[in-house]
């Protein structure tokens, strides 16, 4: 009799669900947006910073303006005091008085002795007026001959006793001094001293200041600091400024342009003022680049996070 084996029964095993593994999160999405963040306050402080900087250059050029400006009022009111000093002495002096308080008033006779005083004191204009301001007899400047300046402020105040006043003339700027020739009580004659104040005065102001000036006149250029013919233009532009005010003028170089006034009359000459932009920043060294580096590193830090964040995720 054949007897059957039992098939043996196996335990079920069970079937074990796969677990899904956490994806990676991508961690470029939030460090890109924070390095952006991060590069935008960067910029924006270094930029602030940067342009607080140019404010402070521009604020440099404008005090060089305007202490060029007191420079020349220095400079006129020192040739005032010296034409006021040498035209009282000259008002007195005998040999001026000899030719001048005569029956006879001889022109040639006067001009040869005020050709010798200018020549002895350095004046740049001598003058004999009459006592109606009348110009009798001149020595340096041939366009005064019979001109009549008894309406300017000047000739009537020197009636009274000696003064100084800056003159404006179609091609030059004089400081003038005038003083009464007395013949006894009354005033014979007015005795005339006068400075010509041109590139000389201008240019030592440029030398100190490093702001280049041109004086004008009725529209005209009649002395400059300096020959250097690209600033012509420069000058030409600002000569259009109002009295007092300050431009940038943008000719190839930038310049900061002012124009101030010679004297309170009129008819004075004007004086244009020209200073390169930012004109101290080379004290300063290479600070101007300095200032943007913090964005810099900002941006470069980012950039490597961004990097670093890149082979993690692929790893």
């Amino acid at each position: 009799m054949i007897r059957s084996v039992p098939t043996p029964v196996h335990p079920l095993t069970p079937v074990r669900t796969p677990v899904p593994r956490p994806r990676k999160r991508n961690p470029l999405v939030p460090i890109g947006i924070t390095g952006l963040v991060m590069v935008a306050l960067g910029a924006v402080a270094s930029w602030f910073t940067s342009d607080a900087f140019d404010r402070s250059l521009g604020r440099l050029d404008e005090q060089a303006l305007r202490q060029a400006g007191v420079a020349l009022d220095k400079a006129v009111e020192s040739q005032r005091g010296q034409a006021l000093s040498q035209v009282r002495l000259l008002a007195d002096d005998n040999r001026v008085r000899a030719t001048v308080i005569t029956p006879r008033f001889d022109e040639a006779t006067v001009r040869d002795v005020l050709d010798d005083l200018r020549k002895a004191t350095g004046a740049s204009v001598m003058a004999v007026l009459d006592s109606a301001g009348k110009v009798g007899a001149v020595s340096g400047l041939d366009s005064l001959k019979k001109e009549t300046l008894g309406q300017t402020a000047a000739v009537k105040a020197a009636m009274e006793k000696a003064t100084a006043d800056v003159w404006s003339f179609p091609d030059r700027v004089l400081v003038i001094g005038l003083a009464p020739i007395l013949s006894g009580n009354q005033v014979a004659a007015l005795m005339m001293v006068g400075y010509e104040l041109g590139a000389p005065a201008l240019a030592a102001i440029e030398q100190s200041s490093g702001v280049a000036s041109a004086l004008v006149v009725a529209d005209k250029v009649v002395a400059r600091s300096n020959a250097d013919g690209a600033l012509a233009a420069a000058f030409e532009a600002g000569k259009s400024l109002a009295d007092g005010q300050s431009r940038a003028v943008e000719l190839g170089r930038g310049f900061l342009a002012r124009v101030t006034r010679t004297s309170e009359g009129a008819a004075a000459a004007r004086a244009v003022w020209l200073v390169g932009r930012h004109h101290q920043a080379a004290l300063f060294g290479p600070v101007p680049q300095v200032l943007w580096m913090p964005a810099v590193a900002v941006m470069a830090t980012v950039l490597a996070m961004l990097l670093l964040s890149i082979v993690w995720t692929r790893r």
